[in-house]
């Protein structure tokens, strides 16, 4: 009794049914009958065949349903054994495929009896997808009548697997060379560029069509010693197969110079026939004018390093001097073999006390800046100006530290001598200041001294001589005698007077002569009057006068010599 409630048992009898189904027509199919007995016929050869041929082999009739298949297509799509028999063609078909190529296969097979290297993808019992490769041909009778198809398949899904990494890894490396920074280029084996990238091209200035086809010694530049160091390169690339950071100046479109730094490596085929060329070059002109700015400062450095009167040394991370220059061996007697790596800073210091506190403000604040005393190789001391600055990585970490000394000997003497040379102008000064005093006293001592005298010389003119000649004037005299007796009368009035002495002393270059002539123009005499008085000529007179404006600073100015001479008291 069937057991309905078992749908796995319903199943079974169905899909048995069916079978028999198929089974039942197939016998009753006419070709189906006419393609066993040709195959029982051949039973020896095919059941040989089908067990030595590793690939999956079907046999169907001329309506396409398989008679036969061997373990490899049971395995291949997933059937077991027998199941496949009776079925048409079409269930290992995908509906996709067999719309679209696949009626092209069968007129084919029909009109020329085979079909070779025909590549589609069947499907597994499971539904999924195998790429195969299958190679047909057509069964016929003696008349030529179709009879059916003999069908080779293979798995071609690991070729297909290793065709898609291959296009894929192609594409990879296609990206690559397209967006590539380096400029990449390939020749052929005569040197003819076949192919070049984005980057080439922005770097030599060229279109595409204007380099490929060129050589590549028409990109070689024209300068001949940089032809030669370019033939030089390609000699080594044929010797070694390659070249490695070689660094070449390439002439742009536009007939500046570019420096490249190209790899380059030799294409052989597996019989190492040169196939190509593929290079790589990378613009470095930046950094090469970089690199020479760099060495142009670092030789500035030591020029001035070696040539400025400053220690300069630097200690590393073992705490001897790993920088000794030129002046540092003038200053502290140590050659630089004496002093690298063998000396520390405490060496020169006059105690070590100095030196740790030195090293203490470096690491605390960065860098020390005072005053310290050193010592020389030869054990002598001198005053220095000290400046230490740690020397730290990215991190903050100390590795070393620079030192810069200063000799101050010479400065620290200076003023010394300028302290000793300010104290002697000071005790000269207080010596002069007492020495004026002295002056003062002796001076204001002359001037009473000679103010009395005056005053006495004075009073004896007024009261013994201006007396007597004024007595003499009344007796009765010559013209001429009289005139003398007026003009004594009027000196020896001009001597007691204030106005000679003022001229006297304010104006002590005017002669006598000077400041008797002067009283009498004060006096309101005439040139001639005081020609006539003093017995001389107007000319004399006049010159006189010219000495005296000069005298009194007064010879260019339109200022009248008497109305000048009343201004003086």
């Amino acid at each position: 009794m069937k057991d309905t409630n078992n749908p796995k048992q319903s199943r079974r009898e169905e899909s048995k049914a069916k079978l028999n189904k198929r089974r039942k027509s197939h016998k009753t199919n006419p070709s189906t009958e006419i393609t066993k007995r040709i195959l029982a016929k051949s039973k020896d050869v095919l059941e040989d065949v089908f067990s030595r041929t590793s690939s999956g082999l079907i046999v169907t009739d001329a309506k396409g349903h398989i008679i036969k298949t061997n373990d490899i297509i049971n395995s291949m799509f997933g059937y077991p054994e027998g199941d496949l028999q009776g079925r048409h063609m079409s269930i290992l078909s995908v509906q996709k495929y067999a719309q679209g190529s696949y009626p092209l296969v069968i007129g084919q097979l029909f009109e020329k009896g085979i079909v070779e290297n025909y590549e589609t993808s069947y499907g597994r019992k499971d539904g999924t997808l195998l790429p195969v490769e299958v190679n047909i041909v057509a069964l016929k009778d003696r008349d030529g009548s179709f009879l059916g198809a003999f069908a080779a398949v293979k798995d071609i899904s690991e070729r297909k697997h290793y065709e898609s990494d291959l296009k894929n890894a192609r594409n990879f490396l296609e990206d690559i060379f397209r967006t590539a920074a380096d400029g990449i280029l390939v020749t052929d084996n005569k040197g003819r560029i076949i192919k070049v990238n984005q980057a080439i091209k922005k770097l030599l200035q060229y279109e595409e069509d204007e380099i490929i086809g060129k050589f590549t010694k028409d990109l070689f530049p024209q300068n001949e010693d940089r032809r030669k160091r370019a033939l030089k390169m390609m000699r080594q690339l044929f010797e070694d197969g390659f070249i490695k950071d070689w660094e070449l100046s390439c002439p742009r479109k536009d007939g500046s110079l570019c420096t490249l730094e190209l790899n380059v490596n030799i294409i052989k085929d597996e019989e190492g026939n040169v196939k190509g060329i593929v290079g790589a070059a990378r613009d470095i002109t930046k950094r090469i004018q970089s690199e020479q700015a760099l060495r142009k400062r670092e030789e500035q450095y030591i020029l001035v390093t070696e040539n400025i009167p400053l220690h300069i040394g630097a200690v590393d991370e073992t705490g001897y001097f790993s920088f000794w220059n030129k002046y540092s061996s003038k200053i502290f007697g140590y050659t630089e073999g004496e002093a690298l790596g063998k000396i520390t800073p405490y060496v020169l210091f006059a105690s070590s006390e100095e030196a740790d506190e030195a090293i203490r403000m470096a690491k605390k604040k960065g860098k020390c800046d005072r005053e310290v005393l050193l010592k020389r190789k030869d054990g002598t001391l001198f005053p220095a100006h000290l400046v230490v600055v740690s020397n730290k990585t990215p991190e903050g970490k100390i590795t070393g530290y620079f030192g810069f000394v200063e000799d101050i000997s010479e400065h620290k003497n200076a003023e010394e001598l300028k302290k000793k040379n300010e104290l002697a102008i000071k005790e000269k000064n207080i010596q002069l200041e007492e020495t004026n005093a002295a002056l003062k006293v002796l001076l204001q001592k002359r001037e009473e001294d000679r103010n009395e005298l005056e005053e006495h010389v004075m009073t004896n003119l007024r009261l013994l001589i201006l007396p007597n000649l004024e007595r003499l004037m009344e007796i009765p005299l010559e013209h001429q005698h009289k005139e003398m007796l007026k003009t004594l009368n009027t000196n020896l009035n001009g001597i007691t007077s204030p106005f000679s002495r003022t001229l006297s002393l304010n104006y002590l270059r005017l002669t006598p002569k000077e400041i008797q002539l002067a009283a009498l123009i004060r006096d309101g005499k005439t040139t001639k009057e005081i020609a006539h008085l003093l017995n001389k000529s107007i000319r004399t007179i006049d010159v006189q006068r010219d000495h005296i404006r000069k005298k009194l600073g007064i010879k260019d100015r339109k200022t009248n010599l008497r109305t000048y001479l009343l201004t003086l008291k």
